[in-house]
């Protein structure tokens, strides 16, 4: 790997960084492995690019336990969450792949006329229910990283979450309505899902 790093070849603006006597792409190679440069510059052909990539790499900090342990439990919880509602309301809840396959596929039946369009439209809401979720969770927690206190309220998206599982359970009791229980686990889910 050493050897098709240091080819001797580097772009007109690294020029400045070779040492005398040296070959030109010796002083960026030596900057980052050998392995990466090789991957990125066999991938992109730019030195640049492989510099840009390593240092995103390096800023990388992996989260605190608890952080790890809290996602694990959040990720247990969504898990939980889509296998009772799929045995309760006869939908999957947690992801929005699975809906999307589900808006392709009946938009497609009912192109084929295989059946009405009930089927995609569902799937339609139980999606924009996700999304929904997603997006209230976005107006509470304000920024991309794991941090209390300020304007982050973890505690409002978790009782929030809790709230529409309870009026969903609610709802399919007293109504049994499962498509609208379905909807609100979706939100329940989306909010969740985009706290992670």
């Amino acid at each position: 790997f050493d050897s098709a790093c240091s080819c001797g070849q580097s772009p007109p603006s690294h020029a400045s960084q070779s040492t005398a006597g040296s070959p030109q792409r010796k002083a960026s190679a030596s900057e980052l492995p050998p392995s990466t440069m090789v991957l990125i510059r066999g991938i992109s052909g730019d030195t640049e690019t492989a510099r840009k990539a390593e240092t995103v790499r390096q800023a990388f900090k992996r989260p605190a336990w608890w952080v790890l342990l809290f996602g694990w439990f959040l990720a247990c919880c969504a898990g939980a969450v889509n296998a009772i509602a799929f045995r309760s309301f006869g939908r999957y809840v947690s992801h929005a792949t699975g809906a999307t396959t589900s808006i392709a596929l009946g938009i497609h039946g009912f192109a084929d006329g295989r059946h009405g369009w009930a089927e995609p439209d569902d799937a339609i809401k139980l999606l924009a229910c996700f999304l929904c979720g997603a997006f209230a969770c976005g107006l509470l927690v304000d920024r991309n990283s794991v941090h209390f206190g300020g304007k982050a309220l973890y505690g409002a998206a978790l009782v929030g979450n809790s709230m529409l599982l309870l009026i969903a359970v609610l709802v399919f009791d007293a109504y049994g309505d499962s498509l609208a229980a379905s909807c609100l686990s979706a939100c329940a889910c989306g909010l969740q899902n985009a706290m992670c």
